[in-house]
């Protein structure tokens, strides 16, 4: 904590956010780590630290956490930043832009409203040794 407080960062923490995309008929909603003033942090803790390139490939969270943004305010997309904090206190904490572009956000609606589709044509299967599971007949 004493580390991140050092950054200097202000914002809202936990910010409720709720996201409607055309072609998903429910609403995404989750929470925003730090919600501050033209920027999105979210909060990594790693034991192996993350690269660019991790943070690049993470599609979710700076897609909807921003686009909730850009919608609620009327503003154009946020800068988005995630901060790697090392589970060692002695630091350093990464700090990684994951900043999106609109062709970004609307590539990844495309990729939610596939899995949605998939969700409702039950094409996601799940291993019945998964724990889970109710015998039918049983029940």
């Amino acid at each position: 904590i004493d580390m991140v407080r050092a950054l200097g960062i202000t914002g809202i923490p936990e910010r409720q956010i709720s996201l409607v995309i055309i072609g998903v008929p429910v609403p995404i909603i989750c929470y925003v780590d730090l919600w501050a003033d033209g920027i999105l942090y979210d909060f990594k803790t790693s034991g192996f630290g993350w690269g660019q390139a991790r943070a690049d490939a993470e599609q979710f969270q700076p897609t909807v956490y921003s686009q909730a943004y850009a919608e609620e305010l009327g503003v154009e997309l946020p800068r988005f930043e995630f901060l790697v904090l090392p589970r060692q206190t002695t630091g350093p904490i990464q700090r990684l832009d994951a900043t999106r572009t609109v062709i970004q956000n609307m590539d990844v609606f495309d990729e939610i409203r596939r899995i949605y589709r998939g969700i409702e044509a039950e094409e996601f299967g799940c291993l019945p040794a998964c724990g889970k599971h109710v015998d039918q007949e049983a029940a």
